[in-house]
C-alpha cells in the first residue's frame, strides 16, 4: 500500500512546496497545518544537532494527496552533505 501511495502522490502533486517548519528539537519539526516531521532517527544528528532550537527550517512537501504529504528529503541530504564535508 505505502509504495503505491507514494507513486500516486508523486503523480498527483507534480512539485513540492516549500513549507517553513520551527524546529522544537534536534531532529524534530512542528508546523500549525502539516504533520510533524520526525529525523531524529534520520542518521545525521550531528547535522540536526547544529541548528538551533526554534529556528525555522523548510522542507520541500508534496501537497496532501488521500491525506498523505510526503518529504522531498532530497534537499536536506544536499544540505547535510555540505554540513558533513565542511566540518572534516
Amino acid at each position: 500500500m505505502y509504495p503505491g501511495l507514494q507513486r500516486y502522490t508523486l503523480i498527483a502533486s507534480h512539485t513540492p512546496v516549500e513549507i517553513t517548519y520551527q524546529i522544537t528539537e534536534a531532529g524534530y519539526f512542528e508546523h500549525a497545518s502539516y504533520p510533524d516531521i520526525d529525523q531524529r532517527n534520520s542518521g545525521i544528528s550531528e547535522y540536526w544537532e547544529s541548528l538551533s532550537l526554534g529556528e525555522n527550517y523548510s522542507f520541500a512537501l508534496y501537497e496532501p494527496v488521500a491525506g498523505f504529504v510526503m518529504v522531498d528529503m532530497a534537499p536536506v541530504y544536499e544540505k547535510s552533505r555540505a554540513f558533513y564535508e565542511a566540518s572534516r
